[in-house]
């Protein structure tokens, strides 16, 4: 298993090494099952490659006016989810914020819109034509604020992020309703500020891709908010505000009030794509090189087989052996 993070560039932003492995481990702890030493499956993932999507961007236009979008793309692959199981993950964390102090009325209101998005390619490959099914588990987690210092509106809201898939047939990127993701509408309309108002997401979801899938396929997972763009920040036409998505990023910049956000979940958007064997083969729990549905000790390597006795059981599996 590999792991890292990249910035929207798709450059490397942390190191390659312990601190990103125990983030996408943390990520996979309840997925993962440590498989036999024989796994019961020949299908295989190869060619995996991630993208970052989203528009970064941390700037202060003007004194009163303050916006930031910064992202890291995690990614995991191949991995071993268990004897006929295999799988690789995309992982986005972010953090996104406008913070207003614009003058009295008159004024247009505001809105702010930012790109938001990941996507993942491999290939399967299935050389014993066992077939597989396609599962894509998705989890949300993270926290919006809108903070109302003097304006009588200000809003924020995580826009659906539209799930396509790109299963190899010649069709390109297919979207779907389900899994997009995304948030309620955050809002502060109070007639005295300042107000401030929270909501905590924390969404999970498994879709399974339509389709008989065999034989070697490449695919294409990808959540994408483009052309609406997913992260909006409102204000209405007077005074002050802050509207921010925190999701697993802490605020780049000091301005932002709320910037941190901490969870026992795990904080971002993380995809986990799943490719289950219709017709797993015969494991081998003990590696000896026999499989299991006809290893005659299949608990304890024994790749001679030896029964004295000729009674189907194993010599090491019988007394005084045990097993």
């Amino acid at each position: 298993m590999t792991s890292h993070a990249m910035t929207s560039s798709g450059k490397s932003r942390f190191p390659t090494g312990p601190r990103a492995r125990r983030t996408v481990s943390a990520l996979l702890a309840a997925l993962i099952v440590a498989g036999p030493a024989r796994a019961a499956t020949d299908i295989q993932v190869v060619d995996f490659s991630a993208e970052n999507l989203s528009a970064d961007n941390e700037e202060v236009l003007e004194p009163g006016l303050v916006q930031a979008l910064q992202s890291q793309l995690f990614v995991g692959g191949p991995l071993s989810l268990g004897t006929d199981t295999v799988g690789v993950v995309n992982h986005l964390r972010w953090f996104q914020g406008m913070l207003v102090e614009q003058p009295a009325a008159p004024n247009a209101g505001l809105i702010y819109l930012n790109t938001l998005g990941h996507a993942m390619t491999f290939t399967v490959l299935d050389p014993s034509a066992e077939g597989y099914e396609v599962y894509i588990d998705q989890t949300l987690v993270g926290r919006i604020s809108v903070n109302q210092a003097l304006d009588p509106l200000v809003e924020a809201r995580l826009q659906p992020m539209v799930a396509s898939v790109d299963v190899g047939d010649g069709n390109g990127l297919q979207p779907f309703s389900e899994p997009s993701t995304g948030s309620q509408l955050v809002r502060v309309n109070a007639d005295v500020p300042p107000e401030l108002a929270q909501v905590v997401v924390d969404e999970s979801e498994t879709f399974l891709v339509p389709g008989d899938f065999v034989g070697d396929r490449t695919f294409t997972v990808q959540f994408d908010s483009a052309p609406s763009p997913a992260l909006t920040n409102v204000f209405g036409n007077a005074g002050a505000g802050e509207g921010t998505h925190q999701f697993g990023v802490p605020a780049p910049l000091p301005q932002f009030q709320y910037g941190d956000y901490t969870s026992p979940r795990t904080l971002g958007h993380a995809v986990i794509v799943r490719i289950v064997s219709k017709n797993p083969l015969p494991g081998d729990t003990d590696g000896d090189g026999v499989d299991d549905d006809t290893d005659n000790c299949p608990l304890s390597s024994n790749p001679l087989q030896e029964d004295s006795n000729n009674n189907g059981v194993g010599d090491l599996c019988e007394a005084p052996f045990g097993c």
